[in-house]
């Protein structure tokens, strides 16, 4: 569970974070328990999601059992569809209730959502939906579908754990109605392709046309354009940047992978900027407001005198990997000098 990989750190963590919980639920484990040299990813704020996670989900067990005579969980499951090759999914845990044996009018979908930076809603969730659908097409006799997210890392306005309910007649019609005409359509090649901030999480998105033509236009429309723009139009330009950022971020990220690999093209690493920073364990006094060496001087009136004495420039500040045109000189790779080299974004 700690082998290299070239996926982003927080879907590498997602994917820790997810086999955790599951060995730990089936297991009756807590998320301390894996905290070992094997897995080095695997840090105190992890565990501590985990947990709330494995203690939401005993939790919830433990309600069901007061409300229905027969409870059922499974963890980690896959679904599928009867008519529908392509439709594919594996619920994080689920519940199944009611009070005949094998009766069930009564289920709980319920995902975990490791990342910090996007706060996922659960009103009207398609993906709890299409899970939902799954588990629908194997019971078909459950009247209510209660989803959950349960986000530990990440601010919601709603907490970290998120409910929504759906009748069985709701899902089934939005997936005879949504769901599978859109599978459908999107197996022919039809469907629209449509960026958004979603774009972050596709593992294609760096191959993707619309993302692509949206970066090259960008790049090379006249900014005067802008002020013709209606304030509907400006709107929906600066969503559209937004996707062609995400996409930006997956070419460097994808340039510094073949680059760190020894890969020859038209980008060098070079040794980073090197920012003045404080003394590591120095707190500066009347500083109302973390600030910068930079901004100290520029706001304090000792500010000079603060970053002569406290404030330094660190001797390695890493590296980066820039286009060729860059002016700092390159760094010649070698395995023996850089066995583990990690690109930082300058």
């Amino acid at each position: 569970m700690d082998q290299e990989s070239d996926e982003p750190d927080y879907r590498v963590d997602g994917t820790l974070a997810h086999e955790v919980a599951s060995e730990a639920l089936r297991n009756n484990l807590d998320a301390w328990e894996f905290v070992t040299p094997g897995i080095r990813r695997f840090r105190a704020d992890h565990v501590e999601a985990v947990q709330k996670y494995i203690d939401f989900v005993w939790n919830r067990l433990k309600q069901l059992r007061e409300r229905f005579n027969y409870v059922e969980m499974e963890v980690e499951q896959h679904v599928t569809h009867p008519d529908e090759p392509a439709f594919y999914g594996t619920i994080d845990v689920y519940f199944l209730a009611g009070d005949e044996p094998g009766g069930w009018i009564y289920a709980e979908v319920i995902d975990y959502k490791h990342g910090v930076g996007v706060a996922v809603d659960v009103i009207d969730n398609g993906q709890l939906k299409y899970y939902a659908h799954g588990l629908q097409c194997r019971y078909p006799g459950i009247e209510t579908f209660n989803l959950v997210i349960v986000q530990p890392r990440g601010f919601h306005r709603d907490g970290i754990i998120r409910e929504w309910s759906i009748t069985g007649k709701k899902l089934s019609k939005w997936a005879s109605d949504v769901l599978l005409p859109g599978i459908r359509t999107a197996q022919e090649g039809k469907g629209e392709i449509v960026p958004g901030p979603w774009c972050r999480f596709c593992p294609v998105k760096i191959v993707c046309p619309v993302l692509g033509a949206l970066s090259k236009a960008a790049a090379t429309a006249p900014t005067s354009a802008l002020e013709t723009l209606s304030n509907d139009a400006l709107g929906r330009e600066f969503e559209l940047g937004k996707a062609v950022e995400i996409y930006l971020k997956a070419v460097y990220t994808e340039m510094s992978r073949r680059a760190l690999s020894g890969q020859e093209g038209p980008w060098k690493i070079v040794r980073k900027k090197a920012d003045r920073q404080w003394i590591p364990g120095y707190q500066a006094p009347r500083m109302s407001v973390p600030m910068s060496p930079k901004q100290a001087e520029d706001r304090l009136e000792n500010g000079k005198q603060l970053t002569a004495e406290f404030a330094h420039i660190p001797p390695d500040p890493g590296v980066t990997v820039v286009g060729i045109a860059d002016k700092r000189q390159a760094i010649v790779r070698t395995a023996i000098d850089f066995p583990n080299l990690v690109c930082e974004d300058e």
